[in-house]
């Protein structure tokens, strides 16, 4: 990849990323408490003898959270369409910033050994790359969910019940939940570790200037 199509990939990236980290950041997190619903409001119901009425009040919060962020409906959810079209647009664009002139399978080893902004650098660029499959089909099933127009460019409206049980991991039993569930914290980790890289990355530029004068 040249140079300056890396530039402009990278502060496309950047961009998306800050536009949409706080959407996704909530999203994500509210699909994590959310996939387990049902085992959680048995375990809860069984065990604790918590009424299921408390349970319920407590996972339509989350809900209404994970659809449209506890905004209007109409409002809401055309904005977590968008966060999540701009947060799949940053995950193809970090996919191809990370890809390798020389491709190996040791780039995708955890190296222990790196601290402070290369050790973030590496949680936010390697953990992405391990759950990217599971995070795509989560914002593709979420798009399908957000748009009509989208669902009735890929004629998914048929096949809702298909798409509502991968979304939620469902698909593949508790195995796929288990999925599911830590893409979606990996999810929600995106936007916070690349805020703190962005962030580090502009105090050393303004660091280096003030050095310079």
């Amino acid at each position: 990849m040249g140079r300056n199509i890396r530039k402009v990939v990278s502060r496309l990236h950047l961009c998306l990323g800050l536009i949409s980290g706080i959407v996704v950041f909530i999203v994500c997190i509210t699909a994590s408490l959310y996939v387990f619903r049902t085992e959680i409001t048995r375990l809860l119901t069984s065990q604790m003898n918590i009424k299921i009425t408390d349970i319920d009040n407590i996972f339509d919060f989350i809900i209404r959270g994970h659809q449209y962020i506890w905004l209007p409906v109409e409002y809401g959810r055309h904005l977590v369409g968008y966060s999540v079209l701009l947060f799949l647009i940053s995950l193809i664009t970090g996919i191809i910033m990370w890809r390798p002139r020389h491709w190996h399978w040791k780039k995708l080893r955890i190296k222990r050994s790196l601290k402070g902004h290369r050790f973030i650098l590496q949680f936010h660029t390697l953990f992405a790359i391990y759950f990217i499959i599971p995070l795509i089909l989560l914002c593709f099933t979420g798009l399908i969910y957000s748009f009509d127009w989208f669902r009735n460019i890929i004629y998914a409206e048929a096949y809702m019940d298909y798409v509502g049980n991968i979304h939620r991991g469902r698909f593949w039993g508790f195995i796929g939940q288990i999925i599911m569930f830590l893409a979606s914290l990996i999810g929600a980790s995106l936007p916070v570790t690349g805020y703190i890289l962005w962030w580090k990355k502009k105090r050393l530029k303004a660091g280096y200037k003030h050095k310079r004068k």
